[in-house]
C-alpha cells in the first residue's frame, strides 16, 4: 500500500489516498505448458529476477515424444517429397516426361513443407523453443522433458508447483512481471472521483521523484467503502 497524492501549485499535498501496486495486464507474463505432464526440475523462485530467455521448469511428457516424432517424420518426407521433385524437373527438362508429373510432384513437395511446418508450430506452442526444435532436427534424438522459458525479462511474482506434481496443459504455473511497468490503483471516495478526471497528474507521497497521470476511473462505486478505484500509469 502507497498513497498517491495530488498537489498544489505550490507543490504542498493538498489530499492524500490509499492506491495500491498493480501490475498493467500487458506487464505480466502467465507461464503454462501446453501438455500434460510432471515438474522434472524447477530453475526458480519467487521473488528472482529473470532475463528472457532463462528456463524457469522443466517437464517430461508422453506427448511430447509423439510431438517429436512427429517432427522427424515430417522431416523425412519433406525431404523424399524435394528429392522427387527436383528428379521430376530434370526429366521434365529432359523431355522423358509430361508437365503433369512435375505439378504432381511440386504439390506433394508443397503439402510435406506444410506437414513439417505445422509439427513445428505444435512443438512450439507446446513449449519447445526453435533451438531445441532445430538440434532435433540435426540429430534426430527425442528430448525427455520439455523446459519452458521467459518471454521476457522481469520478477518472478509466484510459483504454483511443486517437483513431481502433475499438471495440466493451460494451467497457471508461475507469473513474471515487468517491474518498469507498473500501476496505481487509488481508492477515491464517490463525492472526490469527478476530480480526478484521465490526465490529472498525481505523486507518489515520500517519492517526490515518481510523477503519474490517470489513465481510467471505474464508474461503479465499491459498495461496502463508497469509493471509485482510479487507475493511474
Amino acid at each position: 500500500i502507497v498513497l498517491a497524492s495530488t498537489t498544489g501549485k505550490n507543490g504542498n499535498v493538498l489530499k492524500s489516498y490509499p492506491a495500491q501496486v498493480v501490475a498493467p495486464t500487458d506487464a505480466e507474463q502467465v507461464v503454462s505448458s501446453s501438455v500434460a505432464g510432471l515438474v522434472q526440475k524447477i530453475y526458480v523462485q519467487p521473488n528472482q529476477n529473470v532475463k528472457a530467455g532463462a528456463p524457469l521448469v522443466s517437464i517430461t511428457s508422453p506427448e511430447l515424444g509423439q510431438l517429436q516424432l512427429q517432427l522427424l517424420q515430417g522431416q523425412t518426407q519433406a525431404r523424399l517429397a524435394l528429392q522427387t521433385a527436383q528428379r521430376e524437373r530434370k526429366l521434365f527438362s529432359e523431355g522423358i516426361i509430361p508437365k503433369r508429373r512435375v505439378q504432381e510432384a511440386e504439390a506433394e513437395l508443397q503439402q510435406a513443407e506444410a506437414n513439417l511446418q505445422y509439427a513445428k508450430s505444435t512443438l512450439q506452442m507446446g513449449g519447445m523453443s526453435a533451438g531445441a526444435i532445430n538440434t532435433l532436427m540435426k540429430s534426430g534424438k527425442l528430448q525427455s522433458a520439455i523446459t519452458l522459458s521467459a518471454s521476457k525479462s522481469g520478477v518472478i511474482s509466484g510459483v504454483a508447483l511443486k517437483l513431481g506434481q502433475r499438471v495440466e496443459p493451460a494451467t497457471d504455473l508461475m507469473h513474471i512481471v515487468q517491474m518498469d511497468n507498473l500501476a496505481l490503483d487509488i481508492q477515491i471516495p464517490i463525492a472526490e472521483s469527478t476530480n480526478w478526471k484521465s490526465g490529472t497528474r498525481l505523486m507518489i507521497q515520500g517519492k517526490p521523484g515518481l510523477i503519474g497521470s490517470v489513465i481510467s476511473t471505474n464508474p461503479t462505486a465499491s459498495s461496502s467503502s463508497q469509493t471509485v478505484s482510479v487507475r493511474a500509469a
